[in-house]
Formats: C-alpha cells, structure tokens, sequence
C-alpha cells in the first residue's frame, strides 16, 4: 500500500468506517489487494468489504454479514448500475 495510505490506517481510530470495494482480485498476486482487504476488514469492525469477480468472488466464512461477494464482472456490474432506470412514482406504494 501507499505510504499515505498506511499513515492515515496507522492513525485511523477502531471505529472507523471503510467500504473495501474489491474489483477482479483473484488469486495470481492474492497478497497485492485480496488478502490485504480481507485484513483491512477484520481489522476495523465497522469495515465492510465488496468483492466484485466473476470467477472467484468468495470471501472468508469470518468475515460474513461484513462481506458482499459479487459473482460478476465490473464492466457488467457497472453497466448495470449506471444503465438509466425510470423514475419511481412517489405516488405509487411499492
């Protein structure tokens, strides 16, 4: 990680709130992002990690409720999230 980057989580309080999102990581270099997000994770309880991957989205069985595996691809995944939608009738019950 970035100098900047391990100063700031060195000096960051327990209870600080990250959203780890994790796009592609798989399992040729695991050390470089995935395990790192995975500590990340555990080591701030307020954490929560989004692992987004088409082949191996699993994350760690001890990191569940604060762990999001995505089985899909980012180009697909933000397609889908940034395709236009139709504005909701604020009239209408769900």
């Amino acid at each position: 990680m970035g100098h900047r980057l391990q100063e700031w989580l060195g000096s960051a309080p327990a209870d600080t709130r990250l959203l780890i999102l994790e796009f592609g990581a798989g399992f040729n270099t695991p050390g470089v992002i995935r395990w790192p997000g995975e500590h990340l994770t555990r080591r701030f309880p307020a954490a929560r990690l989004v692992r987004v991957n088409p082949d191996r989205p699993e994350t760690p069985a001890d990191l569940a409720g604060r762990a999001l595996p995505v089985p899909a691809g980012a180009d697909r995944l933000l397609d889908v999230l940034t395709a236009p939608h139709p504005a909701l009738d604020p009239t209408v019950a769900p």
